[in-house]
């Protein structure tokens, strides 16, 4: 109970957010860089993103039901991750994919409540505006490498992707380069969905900071004038 306890604590404070943003930067980078990385490492990347995905998930819920649900679906992904190396069948990387994006959802709506939440803006609400942003980079490479699993057409170009585990990470250096609207052009989607959904990531990451840096200056007008 000490322990639960603490990790409430933790995930209740607002430095929370800084342990997020160290790790999601430190994930997304080693990811793309190290091109050589073993199908292990990967399991073990996993294995530590669900650890903090299901601490915070025991800090904000307090009911059983809902906690044993996301257990649950902590484990089935897992499995899923890890027949996703060892079995051949697209779909079950696609399902993996899917759960794991809402378990992305989940932390996104766990920082913006630490966002939006009363008091002065600070240092921690500003790590947590882009611990978002990085969890929507995140949430369009899981988009993107499931539209490929399903369909290996669906992007072309010089570097046309040709194996997993490395897709994943291939579509993680795309979603980045769209969401920041630099196009590269090294990956092309070739479907019309997947066009639709770059330009949809392209237009939110301009919008994005524009309305976040909009809603903190309200928030702290808000806080002064009370």
């Amino acid at each position: 109970m000490d322990l639960l306890q603490k990790n409430r604590e933790f995930w209740t404070h607002e430095r929370s957010l800084t342990a997020l943003l160290i790790y999601l930067t430190l994930a997304i980078f080693t990811s793309i860089t190290l091109s050589g990385i073993r199908w292990w490492e990967f399991v073990i990347r996993d294995i530590l993103f669900n650890l903090i995905l299901l601490s915070g998930v025991f800090a904000v819920f307090t009911k059983w039901r809902h906690l044993s649900f996301f257990i649950l679906t902590a484990v089935i992904a897992f499995v899923l991750r890890i027949l996703s190396w060892t079995t051949t069948p697209a779909w079950i990387e696609v399902l993996s994919n899917t759960i794991m994006s809402l378990f992305l959802g989940l932390l996104a709506w766990m920082v913006l409540h630490h966002i939006y939440k009363d008091g002065p803006v600070n240092k921690y609400r500003i790590q947590g505006s882009l611990v978002v942003y990085l969890i929507m980079g995140l949430l369009w490479a899981q988009m993107y490498h499931s539209a490929w699993l399903i369909d290996p057409s669906s992007f072309g170009g010089p570097e046309v992707i040709e194996s997993s585990p490395r897709a994943f990470a291939e579509f993680i250096y795309f979603s980045f380069v769209t969401l920041t609207t630099l196009g590269y052009g090294d990956i092309v989607p070739e479907v019309s969905l997947v066009r639709a959904a770059v330009i949809f990531e392209g237009m939110t990451g301009m919008l994005y900071p524009v309305l976040m840096i909009a809603r903190l200056v309200a928030l702290e007008l808000q806080h002064s004038r009370s």
